[in-house]
């Protein structure tokens, strides 16, 4: 894996990002006296077909199974430090986005939990279009010094979750996501929130996965039922590293409808190898 992290420090892809002066810039507004009350809330505008179970049945069976993966979770912390949980798939197409969404919500509705969605697949963004969204600046507008952290994070209501969106997306994000402020960024988040969810691209087709997977304290694994190939699971197990992935969250079994739930396995000897800190 070392190897495969060496390359990744080499590739800058063909885009830019926009100037920024330093680390400290870039979480300036973090630094000056963030509070969670001051930052903006927003209305999520979702439809009757909305995939996000929490608003269209919070009461039924889906709902419940984001809340039995939000208790095992809960119950993997108490044993390790976690605090930033990454969320990817061997493909696209594979209900990552979907579980993100859904799993803020289920840990939101622990009022005293304060809970950040963080937009990561910055070549193709859904979360604010799943949400309904039209937001002025994101995670990419906070590259330039004049747009801090604060103003780029929203409450989502009636969730009650936390939301960086993307912003801007970018066609080659290897050298935001490889930077050593995007490292300090993510790290103040974690300092702010009790959990920082994040939606990463899929883990095959692109290196991003692998660059968030490195700054992430553990991941988990989507899957489709009759879509995701077994052996692509593997791979992306080992890209990911084995000790890094708490579990597997299969969706679509045809027992229990198209809807997303958290069917949640440990991979390993049946502990948690989870005591790492955040890189």
């Amino acid at each position: 894996m070392s190897r495969v992290f060496d390359a990744l420090q080499k590739t800058g892809g063909g885009g830019t990002l926009p100037p920024t002066a330093s680390p400290a810039e870039f979480v300036d507004a973090l630094d000056k006296g963030f509070r969670l009350d001051a930052l903006a809330s927003v209305h999520a505008q979702l439809g009757p077909e909305s995939r996000i179970v929490f608003h269209r049945d919070p009461s039924g069976p889906n709902a419940e199974r984001y809340r039995l993966l939000r208790l095992r979770l809960n119950a993997v912390r108490a044993e390790a430090e976690i605090k930033t949980l990454l969320i990817t798939s061997p493909g696209p197409q594979e209900g990552k986005s979907n579980l993100s969404l859904n799993l803020a919500a289920a840990m939101a509705e622990k009022k005293k939990q304060a809970v950040l969605l963080l937009e990561a697949d910055l070549r193709r963004p859904s979360l604010s279009r799943e949400l309904g969204l039209k937001l002025p600046s994101g995670l990419t507008q906070c590259t330039r010094s004049d747009v801090g952290l604060q103003s780029a994070i929203y409450k989502v209501e009636p969730f009650g979750f936390y939301f960086l969106p993307v912003g801007k997306a970018l066609a080659n994000p290897a050298e935001l996501l490889n930077s050593d402020w995007f490292s300090e960024a993510l790290a103040k988040l974690a300092d702010s929130f009790d959990w920082v969810i994040i939606d990463s691209p899929p883990a095959i087709p692109v290196v991003d996965a692998i660059s968030l997977n490195r700054r992430a304290d553990a991941s988990l694994v989507v899957a489709r039922a009759g879509r995701t190939q077994q052996s692509s699971i593997s791979d992306t197990i080992q890209l990911l590293g084995q000790d890094h992935v708490l579990g597997i969250v299969l969706n679509a079994v045809e027992k229990f409808g198209r809807d997303y739930h958290g069917y949640y396995e440990h991979h390993g000897d049946g502990t948690s190898p989870h005591s790492r800190k955040a890189k």
